[in-house]
């Protein structure tokens, strides 16, 4: 058992030259398992990938001594994630209209995909690429271009206030990802109810009332997880493609592998 600083990764510690001086953020400290903080690193460096993961878990080895037991790491990535959402999930279900809503979007289903992926690799569920559908251009396209160009090349050049830019670009994101939801989310919700179907062997009425009685079948266990993970993934990665033009290169990142 260590103290275990409960979100370790870049950002939060300060360095001299090249030592860390000082861990930030211990609103998560905790004494526990240390592979706890070794899973953050893990998440961590998806979002902003800093060095080769499995390079530094050796220093890391090295340094304390000591092997470490990849399984924990799992262990501890699906629990890492798991908390992410469970905080993304309060910002969606409680939304401050003035926040960072642009950001929130893209880190919320990066993490959402995160966390599948992480039960999938417990699981050995295989991760199967899903086509996506074909997108409908509409009329109205040209108003969201619009939109964007003034804010990219009229709005930000003029704005001296970096909160002001910084908003700017968020709101880029909130317009990219409707004007591309606008032409995909009809096909992505027939895959979705097809998805559905298939298990509950019935066609819900929803999406929402389909993934609700998923959810609650697996957990009766009548449903197996791996089923139901399999059919989320395929839902998130349908939530990607609408959001595709707002992430960025966030849409293609996945864990580092971890191998022994």
């Amino acid at each position: 058992m260590v103290i275990v600083q409960g979100d370790t990764g870049p950002g939060n510690f300060l360095y001299e030259n090249g030592r860390v001086t000082a861990v930030l953020d211990l609103e998560l400290g905790h004494l526990g398992d240390p592979h706890d903080d070794l899973a953050w690193v893990s998440v961590r460096s998806v979002q902003e990938p800093f060095t080769n993961l499995m390079e530094r878990f050796g220093d890391y080895a090295r340094a304390a001594g000591t092997d470490i037991d990849f399984d924990r790491v799992r262990y501890y990535r699906v629990l890492a994630e798991l908390r992410i959402v469970i905080l993304g999930h309060r910002k969606r279900a409680e939304p401050d209209l003035l926040g960072e809503v642009g950001n929130s979007l893209v880190y919320g289903l990066l993490h959402r995909r995160l966390f599948l992926e992480a039960l999938a690799d417990v699981l050995g569920v295989e991760i199967v690429d899903v086509d996506p559908v074909p997108s409908t251009p509409s009329e109205g396209d040209w108003l969201y271009a619009a939109a964007l160009e003034q804010i990219r090349q009229i709005i930000v050049p003029r704005s001296e206030d970096p909160f002001v830019i910084q908003r700017s670009k968020g709101l880029a994101r909130i317009l990219k990802y409707l004007r591309e939801a606008a032409s995909v989310s009809a096909p992505i919700e027939q895959r979705n109810l097809d998805d559905l179907e298939a298990v509950l062997e019935y066609r819900p009425s929803s999406v929402s009332a389909g993934t609700t009685k998923l959810v609650n079948r697996c957990l009766a266990g009548t449903v197996q997880l791996e089923t139901a993970v399999g059919v989320l993934l395929r839902q998130v990665a349908g939530e990607t493609q609408a959001l595709r033009p707002a992430m960025g290169v966030l849409a293609d990142r996945h864990f580092d592998v971890i191998k022994k």
